[in-house]
C-alpha cells in the first residue's frame, strides 16, 4: 500500500503549517506591541526595551522569511519538478554561488 504522501510532501505541509498557523501570528502579535510599546513612558524609560523589541520583531520577520525561502527553494531545484513543470520551476539557475544569492534574496 503506498502512502498518501512522500515524505517530501509531509515536510512541505508541515512548514507551510507551521509558518501559517505559528509564525505569522506570532509576528503579528509582536508588531502590535512593538507598536502599542511606549504609550506613557518617556524615551530615557524604554530605549534599552526599545531595542529588544525591535529585534525580537526583526528576527520572527527573518526567520518567516527563511521558512518561505526554505519551501520555495526546496521546490525549485527538485529534478523532478523541473522535469515536470519546467515552465513553472527552474528560477533559481545551477551552481552553488548563485543558488546562494538567490536564496538570501528571496529571504529579504
Amino acid at each position: 500500500e503506498a502512502p498518501a504522501f512522500s515524505h517530501y510532501e509531509e515536510l512541505m505541509f508541515g512548514k507551510c503549517s507551521e509558518v501559517t498557523i505559528q509564525s505569522v501570528p506570532c509576528a503579528i502579535l509582536q508588531a502590535s506591541a512593538f507598536v502599542h510599546f511606549n504609550d506613557g513612558q518617556t524615551l530615557g524609560d524604554i530605549a534599552g526595551q526599545y531595542n529588544f523589541a525591535s529585534l525580537s520583531v526583526a528576527v520572527s520577520c527573518v526567520t518567516i522569511g527563511f521558512l518561505v525561502s526554505t519551501l520555495s527553494f526546496d521546490k525549485d531545484v527538485d529534478a523532478k519538478s523541473r522535469r515536470t513543470m519546467g515552465e513553472f520551476y527552474g528560477m533559481i539557475p545551477d551552481g552553488t554561488a548563485w543558488r546562494f544569492v538567490s536564496f538570501v534574496a528571496m529571504m529579504m
